[in-house]
């Protein structure tokens, strides 16, 4: 389901310039809103694209079942997230150890669209 999503959402590549662009097409981005005194941020793109993509991280690499070359990278990444976040929370009590899965899981998928997005552009476009 993710990889017709993401077909879907993203084609054809020699759309986006960079990055960031794809990124932001995914869901991926922040985007600052600003009006007088008020500030915030909102996240434009595919809210359906983000949810898929956030689940593929939990489904597929939270459970280790990716085996490329690039996949391993993206398990490394998500180990080295998940310790980081993991031992910030120590010091605080064991129920509040898992409070930062969502922020783990969503690094992850944005680590994986910055390193996905050169490799699909050089090898999927005209």
């Amino acid at each position: 389901m993710v990889r017709a999503m993401l077909l879907v959402r993203t084609y054809p590549l020699s759309w986006f310039e960079s990055a960031g662009a794809f990124k932001c097409r995914l869901g991926f981005a922040q985007q600052e809103r600003s009006s007088g005194q008020t500030e915030g941020f909102s996240s434009p793109g595919s809210s359906i694209a983000k949810t898929e993509l956030y689940n593929w991280s939990r489904t597929s690499v939270g459970k280790k079942r990716l085996i490329s070359q690039v996949g391993l990278e993206v398990q490394a990444k998500f180990e080295e997230y998940k310790a980081k976040l993991n031992s910030k929370s120590e010091k605080q009590e064991k129920s509040e150890t898992g409070k930062f899965t969502n922020l783990v899981h969503s690094r992850t998928v944005a680590f994986t669209l910055r390193r996905l997005f050169p490799l699909l552009k050089s090898n999927c476009v005209d």
